[in-house]
């Protein structure tokens, strides 16, 4: 497993088994070596298992590969989300069914957003979160900016408490290979 990021970590740690090791022939250095690998895994996941449940909801979205329940997750998330913008920002921002949807919408791509910057380092563009609430860009940033901003720091905290555990494990892990190798 390689121990140099966090997040490759905890997607490593949930791939499944035949994935993660490869079709390889067996043998019995091959069978150490998937031992190995299902070591570093298990240390990932007993990480992961302790986590509050909102936030490991969030790491196994955010983080692991895509399963059957990455959705399921997502709607979770995306229900926690709409509450603490509703604490927030007041009922004001829902006064109409048009707002409510958008408001619903700019849930699931603030999710995505945060996801894809956790991975590519970018958050999408603004015109294209416009684009997606079907709003005008200048209108987005006037009327969704501090909602969205929100929504950002809410999933900012969630990504810091689920990736800490596990940055600490990996810290762990390089510094005994180094002491290994030296």
């Amino acid at each position: 497993m390689k121990w140099y990021s966090a997040k490759v970590a905890w997607h490593d740690a949930f791939l499944d088994i035949e994935s993660r090791v490869g079709k390889t022939p067996s043998g019995f250095r091959t069978n150490l070596g998937r031992i190995a690998k299902n070591v570093e895994a298990g240390k990932v996941q007993d990480i992961v298992a302790k986590l509050p449940q909102p936030i490991k909801e969030w790491g196994m979205f955010c983080y692991a590969p895509d399963h059957l329940r990455t959705e399921k997750l997502k709607s979770r998330i995306a229900d926690r989300l709409y509450k603490v913008v509703i604490q927030k920002h007041g009922d004001k921002i829902i006064n109409s069914r048009i707002k409510c949807a958008r408001l619903i919408s700019l849930c699931n791509v603030a999710i995505e957003d945060r996801k894809e910057q956790q991975w590519k380092g970018e958050f999408i563009p603004a015109a294209k979160k416009a684009e997606l609430l079907d709003v005008k860009k200048q209108n987005f940033t006037r009327d969704w900016g501090d909602v969205y901003s929100t929504m950002q720091s809410f999933l900012d905290d969630y990504c810091g408490k689920a990736l800490s555990p596990v940055s600490v494990l990996c810290e762990k892990e390089r510094h005994a290979l180094e002491q290994e190798a030296a």
